[in-house]
């Protein structure tokens, strides 16, 4: 069952999201404001889209633009809010949504789902904001696969590398959705160009 409220010449889905009232129209693009309760207050020391990719270098993760820009398109991760910022507009992130991705990259290293992974993050973001240890996933049921086999992956990525040839655009990331009869579904995220991911 799919419930929908009305706001404002758009609607709200069971899932907090704010959808248009056109359905031809794409949704909103939430930002980390969306993912958090309206009375939070902003947090004074917002961080540029370097500075959050140093900062979880620097905590041992690799992170490129790309990478980031892709976790937020899949809703993994809350997209920046654009403001004037030292001069210029710029995309800006709080601080806490550094600790936010090292536990993204930590669940991907692991073969979760990215289903799983971003219903975890939706919900734990206001507890990150908060300085308050989330709660973490539960382990994968034993037998469930935890990554395509080696040589699916390696297709996969030829196929991206033609595309790319074929487009002239670089593919950025690669993303298997798996439905079985029963409508569960399992989401594989694959470095097109990183043989270890």
């Amino acid at each position: 069952m799919t419930m929908t409220l009305p706001v404002s010449g758009a609607v709200v889905s069971t899932m907090g999201r704010r959808m248009p009232a056109d359905p031809d129209e794409p949704p909103e693009q939430e930002t980390w404001r969306d993912w958090l309760p309206s009375d939070d207050p902003d947090p004074t020391d917002l961080l540029t889209r370097e500075d959050v990719i140093a900062e979880v270098q620097r905590r041992g993760h690799g992170l490129t633009v790309n990478e980031l820009r892709y976790l937020e398109a899949q809703g993994v991760l809350p997209r920046p809010v654009r403001q004037w910022h030292q001069g210029a507009v710029h995309a800006l992130y709080p601080p806490w949504i550094c600790t936010l991705i090292v536990w993204v990259r930590h669940y991907q290293r692991n073969r979760y789902p990215l289903d799983q992974i971003r219903e975890w993050s939706r919900a734990s973001a206001p507890l990150f904001a908060h300085g308050t240890p989330p709660v973490a996933l539960p382990a994968l049921p034993q037998g469930e696969p935890t990554a395509l086999p080696v040589k699916v992956q390696r297709e996969l990525r030829r196929i991206a590398a033609r595309h790319a040839r074929l487009t002239g655009h670089p593919t950025t990331a690669i993303t298997v959705r798996i439905t079985a009869a029963d409508g569960t579904t399992t989401e594989y995220s694959i470095d097109p160009e990183n043989e270890t991911s």
